[in-house]
């Protein structure tokens, strides 16, 4: 795999407080809404450092922490290394380009990956697969933006998302008991000095029994 600007930016990811706070509240939020257990088998997709991971951790079985930075991958398992949290699994994988389609998992989330994906469509229904029936799939990104986000829009293709429109992706897929709900409010002062405030959504959907 090809370094990509997350391998620069792995090591000093977590010396910006608000990424961390963001992961507190995406875990939150998660936590608030899908019912955790410990036989519960998981994968964080783009799992970056592992701020979301390490918080769901002791509420689940295992989790399967995948990235295609291999400097973020390298980040976390220093991390797990350094800690007495054994149920996680950092994984450097690329979904489109791997034979990772056959596993199954109980809960797949993402957060604040899917604006990187061209193709997102394609993910969620290799999601659809991955899951178990009955399983969980729980999305956290941002909302429809003008792009102002990142200041460094390299490997940005997507200015967030509509949640009604991908919410009716979901349900066209085949999930069923979509819901919809901000998940937090980044606050950032752009270089002109303005503050603008960013929402950030999260969906969950379940897979179908039959």
């Amino acid at each position: 795999m090809q370094e990509n600007r997350f391998d620069k930016a792995a090591s000093s990811w977590d010396e910006v407080p608000e990424r961390v706070e963001m992961a507190k509240h995406f875990a939150t939020a998660i936590e608030d809404i899908v019912p955790l257990d410990l036989k519960m088998r998981v994968m964080d997709f783009g799992c970056g450092t592992g701020n979301v991971a390490t918080r769901l951790a002791p509420l689940v079985g295992e989790i399967t922490a995948v990235d295609s930075s291999s400097g973020m991958i390298n980040v976390l398992e220093k991390k797990l290394a350094e800690s007495s949290t054994k149920n996680i699994k950092p994984l450097l994988i690329e979904l489109n380009k791997d034979s990772f389609r056959e596993a199954s998992f109980d809960l797949i989330y993402s957060c604040m990956t899917f604006h990187h994906i061209e193709d997102i469509e394609c993910v969620l229904h290799t999601f659809y697969k991955m899951l178990k029936p009955s399983g969980y799939l729980a999305l956290i990104d941002l909302e429809k933006e003008d792009g102002s986000f990142h200041d460094d829009k390299t490997g940005v293709v997507h200015f967030g998302f509509d949640p009604e429109l991908l919410s009716r992706t979901l349900e066209e897929i085949g999930f069923s008991d979509i819901y919809s709900r901000t998940a937090y409010t980044r606050v950032k002062t752009l270089p002109s000095g303005i503050c603008q405030e960013y929402p950030i959504f999260m969906i969950t959907g379940m897979k179908s029994i039959a």
